[in-house]
């Protein structure tokens, strides 16, 4: 196959999986080079975040019990969002991951606190919904960008598809024997 023509579409492997760095390791995927603990804790502290400020703005103050308190049904909607999501296969990737984490800790933390009795205004809820996304997918944004700047690859392109980066001496490299001109 000519280095110039994309590779086929490979059947049962998602778009994000075919994301591939160039080099040694070849085929691991973007999505997966966070290890699901520390994915785990990030999120964490990304709803922990989310609560400090909330109190903060409310005048409510940074006691960690308080922070807690405050974020624990949000903790729960997160992990929640975890087991439905099988987040640990690929604890960085956006979708479903990300989006799953995200929409637990939003849906499954208003739900609770609807049920204990804490206050879920319109407005709260639109503010818990944008600050969540831009914590919970803002540093899996943040993660793939530097690993794929890391790796030079372009997060646009498959391995293997033209404009993709390759290692040199790889078909496809710039002046390596295997490129056709």
């Amino acid at each position: 196959m000519s280095p110039d023509v994309a590779r086929p579409r490979q059947p049962g492997v998602p778009e994000r999986a075919r994301l591939t760095r160039s080099g040694p390791g070849r085929g691991v995927s973007v999505a997966t080079r966070v290890p699901a603990g520390v994915a785990v804790a990030v999120d964490a502290v990304a709803v922990l975040l989310f609560a400090a400020v909330g109190r903060r703005s409310h005048a409510e103050g940074l006691a960690v019990l308080g922070v807690l308190r405050t974020a624990w049904p949000f903790l729960a909607g997160a992990a929640v969002g975890w087991l439905v999501a099988r987040a640990w296969r690929a604890p960085s990737a956006l979708l479903p991951s990300g989006v799953s984490v995200w929409l637990g800790a939003l849906v499954v933390g208003m739900v609770l606190r609807v049920v204990t009795g804490a206050g879920t205004a319109p407005s709260f809820v639109v503010v818990a919904a944008v600050s969540l996304a831009v914590l919970v997918l803002g540093w899996r944004l943040l993660a793939r960008a530097v690993s794929t700047r890391r790796d030079g690859a372009d997060p646009a392109q498959p391995a293997g598809s033209p404009g993709a980066a390759s290692s040199p001496g790889s078909p496809g490299a710039a002046g390596s024997p295997g490129r056709r001109r």
